[in-house]
């Protein structure tokens, strides 16, 4: 495992983080003149271990299913147990990158610099194709956000709901050759340069080679994710005295999970807290609490970006 080549100077790089840094330092500012920081710390530490060890037990089980749907995704050319250690360490470069689209760069350029074997058009294609279905996968959730939403409030017919969510889910399971027809008529365009037209025919290969029901099971397994994630939202939530609607809950899963991807700031500190004011601070009636909540979801997520930093230094250390 060696360190990925750097695509831009280090000071570069090092700017950027500073100032994504600095980004979510003003959003902590911002919400401490609206919100008794102090208090919300007092509320995270009511936290029983059971929280704790549901919390970061239930994050290594989703990054082990995303492991498992990253071995499907590279045609099952990259061993399990690569992936499984990778999945860490990219946990840990999207966590101290900005953006966890960066950290799957990074996590990509790490493993092909280690392993020779794997430069071939499968890699980027099969991280990016995991990419996208943890986020396409996330529309799911968002509808049933919104169907609860509609549900209570009276807002949406029912018709419309059940129109809307047969098109996603179709889109859904249609994806693959959604996106092999799409490149296809990309190929067409006559300027595109020979390098390009030859990435659209590796990434087609790619894509013809995963059946209908492997495609089904990663949508499978990208569900199960979502749901062992979003149980730590709501008992986590339910420790912490928020009574919030689980609609609510859901749309601020799904706001802090395209946060997360963003390159907004550093492992989305500052915004995941303004998330929680914004969305859940008027329905539990206190801003303190869902702040707490924030931090609790952001200090499990740490412990295993830890645990994927301490993976990639053995894999220098072996290397040296």
């Amino acid at each position: 495992m060696s360190q990925p080549a750097p695509s831009s100077p280090p000071w570069k790089r090092i700017l950027a983080w500073a100032a994504k840094l600095t980004v979510g330092a003003l959003l902590i500012w911002l919400l401490s003149r609206r919100v008794p920081l102090h208090d919300a710390l007092s509320v995270l530490g009511t936290a029983s271990p059971g929280l704790w060890l549901l919390g970061t037990g239930m994050s290594a089980a989703v990054l082990a299913i995303g492991a498992y749907r990253w071995h499907l995704t590279a045609l099952r050319s990259i061993p399990m147990k690569t992936c499984l250690a990778y999945s860490w360490i990219g946990h840990f470069y999207s966590t101290v990158l900005p953006g966890a689209v960066v950290g799957d760069v990074a996590k990509t350029a790490a493993l092909a610099t280690s392993d020779t074997r794997h430069r071939t058009m499968v890699l980027p294609v099969s991280v990016a194709l995991d990419r996208l279905l943890g986020l396409v996968s996330l529309l799911l959730v968002l509808v049933l956000a919104l169907v609860a939403m509609g549900g209570e409030k009276k807002g949406l017919h029912p018709a419309l709901v059940a129109f809307g969510t047969g098109v996603i889910v179709s889109g859904l399971v249609a994806l693959p050759q959604i996106m092999s027809a799409g490149l296809s008529l990309a190929k067409r365009l006559r300027f595109l340069p020979h390098a390009v037209v030859h990435g659209i025919d590796r990434v087609n290969f790619v894509l013809h080679q995963i059946s209908v029901r492997q495609w089904l099971l990663m949508l499978a397994l990208s569900v199960l994710m979502h749901a062992l994630a979003g149980s730590v939202f709501i008992v986590g939530a339910r420790e912490f005295g928020m009574a919030v609607e689980a609609w609510r809950l859901g749309l601020y899963y799904v706001a802090v999970s395209f946060v997360i991807v963003l390159p907004v700031t550093v492992a989305g500190i500052g915004a995941r807290e303004q998330l929680s004011f914004w969305i859940l601070g008027a329905s539990a009636g206190a801003a303190t609490m869902p702040v707490a909540l924030s931090w609790f979801l952001l200090l499990t997520s740490l412990v295993h970006a830890v645990i994927g930093a301490l993976v990639q230094l053995a894999g220098w250390v072996r290397r040296a």
